[in-house]
């Protein structure tokens, strides 16, 4: 999964698995943030390193912080 962050142009790739598969919580995390319900995260685990996706609201109500 390739991940590019427009705000400092950085490109990063996630690597998923069969044995490891995260879609299905990658699909439940999306939903949260669909729903507002922050905050919100889940882990990939890419063959023993494991990458975290973090959402939690910013200073302001309209943004969001976004960490993986």
């Amino acid at each position: 999964m390739a991940m590019l962050v427009t705000d400092r142009n950085q490109h990063l790739v996630v690597s998923c698995s069969d044995v490891f598969e995260p879609f299905n919580d990658l699909v439940k995390w999306l939903h949260e943030l669909a729903d507002g319900n922050l905050p919100a995260e889940f882990e990939i685990d890419e063959e023993g390193r494991i990458k975290r996706f973090v959402v939690e609201q910013a200073r302001s109500e309209e943004e969001v912080e976004f960490r993986i």
